[in-house]
């Protein structure tokens, strides 16, 4: 109906079920860094990029799969990608419409996006001055001192960047400059240390959102819990005289979808899970009362699906 049109979502799992959905028909690509390239011997088509020149003319894999998004009316791709690529010569851009589904998730995941933590090794390796504030762990730091720090940083980043011929080192040193300047200039964010490291975060997705709606010139937002819709548009910088709002009642009756919540204790893998046990044996009671029935105990990873099938069986 809208013609040339993007689908992205936070959620990666979602992109792919897009695009391995034949009846839309969508051409999907990811980062160079998972394909395997097949005219270089299969090393990932990102570093193939870096140590081949001839890899944009050669490659099969990456390269084909980007221009093919570009070129396409209907593409899917993550968030990531269209925050960062540059499109090919001759392809659709901006497009008609930018479809981000399951989109409660994406201020979260571009204020992610920012986010870096800077090592000692990181700075030792091209010879910066330490970062030396005294502090507490995970304690909020002074941001005019860490501002001060991270500008000669990045200064030494670039003077060094001259020097570095691995590959991959220098590509992590200018995505670490990169992410410098977009945490300086967002207007908003804060900065802790963390078992000996530097962490910095935007505490804002408004910057970080408008490369990705330049893609296209309407965005549809889409999720079944939006939450508070003002918030949402603010929070991305949206004015709300710009956006309307379209609302669809839940079809499954109210008695159907009640919540009951039972507090088994933190699934927290750095606390070694401590409430798994709980978990599985209230999974195992639920099951035992009512054997008639049928159910679904519905897991957010693999891992724990797992656990959950060797308990029950």
């Amino acid at each position: 109906m809208c013609g040339k049109g993007f689908i992205t979502s936070p959620v990666n799992t979602l992109v792919s079920q897009y695009s391995q959905d034949d009846s839309l028909g969508l051409a999907e690509v990811r980062g160079q860094s998972t394909y395997a390239c097949r005219a270089f011997e299969g090393i990932n088509c990102e570093k193939a990029g870096d140590s081949f020149e001839d890899h944009s003319t050669k490659c099969m894999d990456y390269i084909l799969a980007r221009d093919a998004f570009w070129m396409a009316k209907h593409s899917v791709t993550n968030v990531h990608f269209l925050c960062y690529a540059s499109p090919v010569q001759g392809g659709f851009y901006p497009c008609n419409v930018l479809v981000v589904d399951e989109a409660h998730n994406l201020e979260n995941i571009l204020i992610t996006m920012g986010r870096r933590t800077i090592t000692s090794e990181d700075v030792n390796l091209i010879h910066g001055r330490p970062f030396d504030l005294p502090a507490k762990d995970k304690e909020l730091l002074n941001l005019s001192k860490v501002t001060e720090w991270l500008r000669q940083f990045e200064s030494r980043i670039t003077y060094a960047l001259g020097n570095v011929e691995d590959g991959d080192q220098e590509r992590n040193y200018e995505n670490l400059r990169q992410a410098i300047n977009f945490t300086l200039n967002c207007g908003d964010w804060i900065t802790w240390k963390e078992k000996e490291n530097l962490v910095i975060a935007s505490m804002s997705a408004r910057r970080a959102a408008r490369p990705l709606f330049r893609c296209a010139r309407r965005v549809l937002f889409m999720s079944a819990t939006m939450g508070n819709v003002s918030l949402f548009l603010k929070n991305l910088g949206i004015d709300e005289n710009d956006a309307a709002v379209y609302r669809t009642d839940c079809r499954f009756p109210q008695t159907n979808r009640s919540i009951f919540y039972r507090n088994c204790g933190s699934m927290s893998k750095t606390q070694n899970q401590p409430g798994m046990s709980r978990m599985l044996q209230e999974c195992s009671s639920i099951l035992r009362d009512r054997p008639d029935e049928r159910g679904i105990i519905h897991c957010h990873s693999r891992a724990l699906q797992l656990a959950v099938a060797i308990v029950q069986n």
